[in-house]
């Protein structure tokens, strides 16, 4: 079927004006003269050879076919709007296989599931636990691993190196305080490694060739989670053990710290990373990274 010729800015001025009951206020919201919208509505009527305003002293009324007008052309607008609005941030529904190391995992994405949803409220999220190595690496859609970022196939991005110090149960802390680096000779120092990362820290601390009792766990995750339970000295990093600390669950007793062997990379199948759902999970988590911590964002909120 033939379309008829539309005066479209003619439209969009009417359908202002009836929403606005008002000259002015179409005018305003046009950024145009009160002249400039009574001009399209003759121009409108004029083309359609129909009345559809009747003016009163302050506001505008509607004939019968000018509310038929606005309703079609109200509605018309709303969808070219959504579907402006749909071209312009690609964000697709479906489904999204996050893989991550579990440290990563479950201290630092799960307390910020309600923002991930209010980021992509359109998508179903699932994670799962990833290796960084070995037959299980890379099982999610996008990954985020620790190690040297030397992935064959896929498409890899750096995403912070971490620092490592001591953390430590308040209550463990209480039991046996740790008031010097002398003081670790009381504790279990827990790791998840072969312990060079403990021997790097207490290097770096001026300690060399003492003895400790030491207790290797399969992961970080279960390192952290031993320190929480009270059972050792875990060596933790800023991102992983920020909640813990932040909600007391931890503490650091010493200021010392050094960078960790390997750094947290995101890893994908190449060109995965350039998919609508894909890149929206990567800019949140990149822009969330860069963010201050939840505690600073917290004072600033308050003192403001």
């Amino acid at each position: 079927m033939r379309r008829r010729p539309l005066l479209l800015n003619a439209l969009r001025t009417f359908e202002a004006v009836a929403r606005h009951g008002s000259l002015t206020g179409a005018a305003g919201e046009l950024h145009v003269t009160p002249s400039a919208v009574s001009h399209q509505l003759r121009a409108l009527e004029a083309g359609l050879r129909i009345s559809l305003l009747e003016k009163g002293k302050r506001k505008v009324s509607l004939t019968r076919a000018g509310e038929q007008l606005y309703a079609d052309s109200a509605a018309a607008f709303d969808i070219l709007s959504g579907s402006i609005t749909k071209i312009e941030k690609p964000i697709s529904h479906g489904k999204l296989c996050v893989g991550c190391v579990p440290a990563f995992l479950s201290y630092w994405l799960m307390p910020k599931l309600e923002a991930i949803r209010a980021h992509l409220p359109d998508v179903e999220v699932r994670f799962v636990s990833t290796s960084s190595s070995g037959p299980d690496v890379g099982k999610g859609d996008v990954n985020i691993l620790y190690g040297d970022g030397d992935w064959p196939d896929m498409w890899v991005h750096l995403l912070a190196g971490l620092i490592l110090f001591p953390v430590i149960s308040p209550h463990l802390a209480g039991r046996l305080p740790l008031r010097s680096i002398r003081d670790l000779d009381r504790h279990v120092l827990l790791h998840a490694d072969d312990g060079a990362e403990w021997q790097r820290w207490l290097q770096s601390s001026g300690v060399r060739g003492r003895p400790y009792a030491r207790q290797y766990l399969p992961d970080a995750q279960l390192s952290l989670e031993a320190a929480i339970y009270g059972q050792g000295v875990a060596l933790g990093d800023d991102l992983t053990a920020r909640h813990a600390l932040d909600t007391g669950r931890l503490v650091a007793p010493f200021a010392a710290s050094v960078p960790a062997n390997r750094s947290l990379y995101l890893a994908c199948p190449s060109g995965a990373q350039e998919t609508p759902i894909v890149a929206a999970f990567i800019s949140w988590l990149l822009a969330e990274l860069q963010a201050p911590p939840d505690s600073e964002r917290q004072q600033g909120s308050r003192s403001s």
